[in-house]
């Protein structure tokens, strides 16, 4: 492993790294080039879909337990549960269904 120094930052940074590690300047040309279909971008891609979608998934599931809590409270334990269930489901099904 020799050392090389990075064209932005002029920090020492190992050749084979794939960026520098310091200002995280891409240093091989050959892997940013062209991203076929099977490459790390297209995941990476999908998984911030997907990370959007448990996000919101994970908010709407939030909101019905901060919905329900003040009907438990209030009394209507009944109203309160069901609130919750419906809202937790519709968070899960936005998060994981299809």
């Amino acid at each position: 492993m020799a050392l090389i120094n990075c064209p932005d930052c002029k920090k020492d940074v190992s050749d084979k790294a794939s960026s520098c590690i310091h200002c995280g300047r891409p240093l091989k040309k050959d892997i940013i080039a062209q991203p076929t279909a099977g490459s790390s971008e297209a995941v990476k891609k999908g998984r911030q879909r997907s990370k959007l979608r448990n996000d919101v998934g994970n908010a709407i599931a939030l909101l019905g337990i901060i919905i329900a809590v003040p009907a438990v409270v209030a009394g209507s334990f009944a109203i309160g549960i069901v609130v919750a269930f419906v809202f937790i489901g519709i968070g899960i099904w936005i998060a994981y269904g299809s």
